[in-house]
């Protein structure tokens, strides 16, 4: 959810981007999911170290790119 609540998609279709293809690449962006992750780093090291990113939640957010 964090992830994808950072930026309302109806921007590019207010810059005049066709608002599937600009999803499509930010979704694809090494970039992206590297600023993601580095901005993430302190909380997801902090659930580690408490204990909370394990099972189900860490697979979750591994998959939503903001854990590695």
């Amino acid at each position: 959810m964090f992830s994808v609540a950072f930026v309302n998609p109806e921007v590019y279709t207010n810059v005049g981007l066709d608002k599937r293809e600009a999803l499509a690449q930010v979704k694809a962006s090494d970039h992206r999911r590297e600023i993601m992750r580095t901005g993430a780093k302190r909380l997801t090291d902090f659930l580690d170290d408490i204990g909370v990113l394990r099972g189900v939640g860490r697979r979750l957010w591994r998959s939503s790119g903001l854990l590695a």
